[in-house]
């Protein structure tokens, strides 16, 4: 195999690899931002609550009473 053989399949490998990758952080990106999306509607709605226990914040259903 010639080096310019060699560059073409580590070039194609490195890229195939890294497509993939983000293409999973995306999806993901994605998925964290309608949850996050509909936990601000939930809100706005009033039927939920922001809390705050340490560092962390989140969100959480009221009750339906």
């Amino acid at each position: 195999m010639e080096t310019s053989e060699l560059f073409l399949i580590v070039w194609a490998t490195i890229a195939t690899v890294l497509a993939v990758v983000f293409k999973h952080i995306a999806t993901r990106a994605h998925k964290t931002l309608l949850l996050f999306q509909l936990g601000l509607m939930m809100v706005a709605d009033g039927k939920a609550q922001i809390y705050k226990d340490g560092d962390k914040v989140g969100i959480k259903q009221c009750d339906p009473t």
